[in-house]
């Protein structure tokens, strides 16, 4: 590509056109990979993300009263912190039968992310 347009560059721009070509390479040789989801993991996980949102919701819901408005704010962005983590969403995307966008919940076909540890 850079060869065929070589006159067209801005002088001290060959190095960024030879990433974005080996990018374009890259994204070429993937493009035939299809990734799996394991539904059952990402199910088990949903599962307990939607049990803390919902506990966290029923606290900010029995929080009544002007005097408690910050903490059901605070509950509530919690709650929804917790609905947009990378895992929780992968998880509703391997759910809808969707290949995960962050890389949790893969069982082949693709690059696994690391397996996420649970504090309890």
């Amino acid at each position: 590509m850079a060869a065929a347009v070589k006159g067209t560059f801005i002088k001290g721009t060959a190095a960024i056109v030879m990433q974005a070509e080996a990018g374009l390479a890259l994204l070429k040789q993937n493009e035939g990979e299809e990734t799996q989801g394991d539904a059952d993991a990402a199910d088990v996980f949903k599962a307990e993300a939607d049990a803390k949102i919902a506990a966290l919701k029923a606290e900010a819901d029995a929080l009544a009263g002007k005097d408690n408005k910050k903490a059901r704010t605070d509950k509530g962005k919690e709650a929804a912190a917790l609905s947009s983590t990378d895992e929780y969403i992968d998880a509703t995307r391997v759910l809808k039968g969707l290949p995960p966008k962050h890389g949790h919940f893969v069982m082949g076909g693709g690059a696994a992310a690391p397996a996420p540890e649970q504090a309890e």
